[in-house]
């Protein structure tokens, strides 16, 4: 996907440095799973996500990169399970220089479309955990409404809804 500044895209091998970079930030890794700590664990992982995430479901995490070639994050589609049934999650991730800069916005608004649009998807939810009151206004800002908590792996999420 292509928006007027950004670039995005599957991940690859390449990418995992600057992801360190970005991951580094425990404001930015406060509220979602950090990458493996062992370097090599994270390319194995890396490995197997792009072999079988990318083209089994034609979405994914993907890599955020400003046109210059910066990497500033990850956004993208995931499959949560929530009472036994599998649903759609956006996910996102910024890089604190690249926060407030409409850089987040402007890649999770391509993929809400793209989910839409390309996959059909009739449902989107944003799974946000107590206490990131940013994500949750985010969240809003994109015409997500909050709809209930839900636990997913012994972990308490509010859950937003967008329908088509």
């Amino acid at each position: 996907m292509v928006t007027d500044r950004l670039i995005i895209r599957e991940i690859t091998l390449d990418d995992i440095d600057e992801l360190y970079d970005i991951y580094a930030d425990e404001e930015v890794t406060k509220y979602i799973d950090n990458l493996y700590e062992n370097r090599e664990d994270e390319i194995e992982f890396t490995k197997a996500y792009i072999k079988n995430m990318y083209g089994f479901y034609e979405y994914g995490m993907w890599i955020v990169q400003k046109k210059d070639g910066k990497v500033i994050g990850r956004a993208g589609i995931s499959n949560r399970e929530v009472d036994g049934e599998s649903e759609l999650e956006i996910g996102y991730l910024i890089g604190k220089t690249y926060q407030r800069h409409g850089y987040g916005y402007e890649a999770v608004c391509a993929i809400v479309n793209y989910a839409f649009d390309e996959l059909e998807a009739e449902k989107l939810n944003c799974f946000i955990r107590e206490g990131n009151h940013a994500s949750e206004k985010f969240a809003e800002r994109l015409g997500f409404e909050k709809n209930s908590i839900v636990k997913c792996e012994d972990t308490e999420y509010i859950r937003y809804v967008r329908m088509k």
